[in-house]
């Protein structure tokens, strides 16, 4: 019996420090993602005038400021295809991870705040809750 409670003890502070290296990593790896990178990432169907395909790259500075710049696209039934207008927003950013769960947050000078969850794809690319990607772009801009 004694036996089989130090293996259990063990056992549990071996689950607790992996539980936490794993959160400390995910924590590392989500800001070397972001922290002064320029991410495209795009979201909506562009399948109606209230869900438009916007495609932006987005810099993400060291700051906690952003902009996105891209172009927000919609059917046009007129003219058969699709409408596209420039997007440009800005703003500020943060990450938070809790546990193994890291979430993007956002205050918007247009659209004002917003977060979602973000998740690591097998191939390490961060997406969004319907898995559209965070694809790398290059080194964020930064004024």
């Amino acid at each position: 019996m004694r036996v089989f409670y130090h293996y259990m003890v063990i056992t549990a502070m071996t689950l607790l420090y992996a539980s936490s290296s794993t959160a400390a990593d995910l924590r590392a790896y989500v800001n070397q993602y972001f922290q002064g990178k320029a991410l495209e990432y795009g979201f909506g169907s562009g399948t109606s005038s209230n869900n438009p395909r916007v495609v932006a790259v987005t810099h993400y500075c060291t700051s906690g400021y952003y902009y996105s710049i891209g172009q927000s696209c919609r059917p046009n039934i007129i003219a058969r295809g699709y409408q596209c207008s420039p997007y440009r927003d800005d703003g500020n950013w943060s990450l938070k991870v809790q546990g193994q769960q890291a979430t993007l947050f956002w205050t918007s000078t247009t659209y004002g705040p917003g977060n979602f969850p973000i998740y690591v794809r097998n191939d390490g690319v961060f997406v969004d809750p319907r898995g559209n990607a965070f694809i790398y772009a290059g080194e964020a801009q930064c004024y």
